[in-house]
Order: C-alpha cells, then sequence, then structure tokens
C-alpha cells in the first residue's frame, strides 16, 4: 500500500519562471562580485583554455565558461560576506570551478549525455576517449591553480573534497539497480558528490577571507545544505525538467538504473508487486523519453516527486538559518537569493 500524498509546501514556488524556471537570472545573483569573477574568467581563460595551442578547440567545446557559476559565486560571496575578498580567493573560485566541470565531463560520458548547457557534451562532439582524457586534464589543472594558495591546509581540504566528489560518483554508480537503496545512503552519495564540494567553497571562502572559526563553520553547513538540495532538485528535474529549456540531456537516471530519491520514497511504500514492477520497467529498453514518463506516472500518483522538493525545501531552510549568523551585507543578500534560485527549479 502507498503511503497517503504528502502536501508540498509551495511557499517559495510562487514567482514566474525565468530561463532556468527560477524567476531569477544566476547572473543577476553573482552582481556583488561580477569583478571578481570577471577575475576568475581570465584565471580559466589563461591557465586553462588557452594554455596550450594543441587542445584550444576541445577545451572551448567544454563549456568552461557557459555554466551558472554558483560554485566559484559561493566562494567570491561568502568571502565578501566574511570581509574581504582577494587575488587567493579569485584562484580558489577556479580552481573549484575546474573540479566542477571536470566531474560534468565525465558524468556525460557515464550517462551517454548528448547536450549540456545547450551544447554537445564532449564525447558526443570529440568522441569518449577525448572526453575522459578531457575530463582529467581539467582535474589536474585545478590542481596547478590551488597550488599556489598560500594556505597549504586550504589546499589539503581542496583535494580531499576532489577525493569525496570522486567517491559519491563510484558508489552511485555502484548501486545502480539496487531496490535496497535507501534514503540515508542516497544523502549520502548526493552529500558526497555535489554538497561537499559546495560545503568547501563556503567554508575556503570564509577562512582565506579571515573569518572565525563559528563563521567558517556557518558557511560550510550553509554549502553543505544548499548543495544537498540543488541535487535532490536536479534529480527531480531529470523526471520533470524540460529538455529545451533546461538546456541537457534528461532522463539518464531511470535509463542508467540510478534510483534517486522520488523513485526511493516510492519503493519504500510499494507493495512487493509494485516494486516489481517498476524495477522491471527501469531496467526494460523502452526509449528513454518513454521509460521517463511512465516511471513519472507512478511516482506522481503518490506524490513522491513532491515529497522530495519538500526535503530539498528543508535543507534550503537549514542553509538560510546558517546565513543569519553571518553579519547583514549585499553579499550575504545575494547569498539568501542564490538559496531561492536553487528551490525554484521545479521544471
Amino acid at each position: 500500500m502507498q503511503p497517503e500524498r504528502a502536501v508540498h509546501d509551495t511557499s517559495l514556488n510562487d514567482a514566474p519562471d525565468d530561463n532556468v524556471t527560477t524567476g531569477v537570472d544566476a547572473g543577476d545573483l553573482l552582481a556583488p562580485v561580477a569583478e571578481e569573477m570577471a577575475a576568475v574568467e581570465a584565471i580559466l581563460r589563461r591557465e586553462v583554455i588557452e594554455a596550450d595551442g594543441a587542445l584550444n578547440a576541445i577545451l572551448r567545446d567544454a563549456s568552461l565558461l557557459r555554466g551558472k557559476g554558483l560554485r566559484p559565486g559561493v566562494v567570491l560571496l561568502i568571502a565578501k560576506a566574511c570581509g574581504r575578498c582577494t587575488d587567493e580567493h579569485a584562484l580558489l573560485a577556479a580552481a573549484v570551478e575546474l573540479i566542477h566541470n571536470a566531474t560534468l565531463i565525465h558524468d556525460d560520458v557515464i550517462d551517454d549525455a548528448a547536450a549540456r548547457r545547450n551544447h554537445a557534451t564532449i564525447h558526443a562532439a570529440h568522441g569518449v576517449e577525448s572526453a575522459v582524457l578531457l575530463g582529467d586534464y581539467v582535474f589536474t589543472r585545478a590542481f596547478v591553480l590551488a597550488n599556489r594558495l598560500a594556505d597549504r591546509e586550504a589546499v589539503r581540504e581542496l583535494a580531499e573534497t576532489s577525493s569525496v566528489v570522486c567517491r559519491g560518483e563510484m558508489l552511485q554508480v555502484l548501486r545502480r539497480f539496487d531496490p535496497a537503496l535507501d534514503e540515508p545512503t542516497y544523502l549520502r552519495i548526493v552529500g558526497d558528490k555535489t554538497a561537499s564540494l559546495y560545503a568547501t567553497a563556503g567554508a575556503l571562502g570564509a577562512r582565506l577571507a579571515g573569518a572565525t572559526a563559528d563563521a567558517v563553520e556557518a558557511a560550510r553547513t550553509f554549502g553543505r545544505s544548499m548543495g544537498i538540495a540543488f541535487q535532490i532538485i536536479d534529480d527531480c528535474l531529470d523526471l520533470v525538467g524540460d529538455e529545451a529549456t533546461m538546456g541537457k540531456t534528461l532522463a539518464t537516471d531511470v535509463d542508467k538504473g540510478k534510483l534517486t530519491l522520488p523513485v526511493i520514497r516510492y519503493l519504500q511504500g510499494a507493495t512487493a508487486d509494485e516494486r516489481a514492477a517498476l524495477l522491471a520497467l527501469l531496467e526494460g529498453d523502452l526509449p528513454r523519453s518513454d521509460k521517463r514518463a511512465a516511471v513519472l506516472e507512478r511516482l506522481e500518483h503518490v506524490g513522491a516527486v513532491d515529497d522530495a522538493y519538500a526535503i530539498a525545501d528543508a535543507e534550503i531552510t537549514r542553509a538560510r538559518a546558517a546565513l543569519a549568523t553571518l553579519p547583514p551585507s549585499t553579499a550575504r543578500e545575494a547569498l539568501e537569493a542564490m538559496t531561492v534560485f536553487v528551490t525554484r527549479r521545479r521544471h
């Protein structure tokens, strides 16, 4: 018997949609650090995209400068919220963005995704071998940059975080099509593969600004909770989103057997027959879009997607509570707006 459908709080979802369904443009969020973001972009161009003439063409296709910039934005905005933003922060922000992009290049290979940021993925345009090697190259360039930081503990933490990100990705792959995957394990995977980098971006942004230990931990909590919420919503959008709006291939989770929170919520309350039917559907050979529609019909019948959104909203509440411990500033307001941006990604 399926559980009674939960009522989802839509109080954060009442704004008109923008190009990413939020009512807010991601670039507007970063206005307080526009100059610093330009410095990050200059570093990426100089140190990565244009650093090797033999690789210029494929690096220009790697979408390194086409993302929303949320992770480097967290570094810079937290730094300003804690009192100062330095050249070290620009280096750190560039390294964080490269680590993120390296994982995206590899993720697209694993998911066989054709599009990312409204462009062909690297493996679709240049082949799997080039994509795997490019992801490795981008990853190592991140640490070329990070190694220039004067704070050696920050370099160590960034390296440890990268290991955690990879661990989360591997655990997700190892648990594909696994009906025993439970909610705590899913949240651990999400915490590792996505939230850990947001958490480190926040903590190191504060640390390099000379913040107190309490402020560093508040920044870490903010990043972690926002990262968990971001990934839960991203997983929901893989089921309910529009490819043209999001600019990337969707339905990869159901196609590859990655059991995300809405599916786990469904399975928790399903009868044995319902569980077997859903798992057979996931393992079947329907076209990706047809499989997504069939899975979504079952999930929406019991409110499993709304349940997942509610958990994301709870994480955003934790993120905002952590921000509230920092002194009022334009940068803090931008971080608060970022939580709204993340939460309102719904379609």
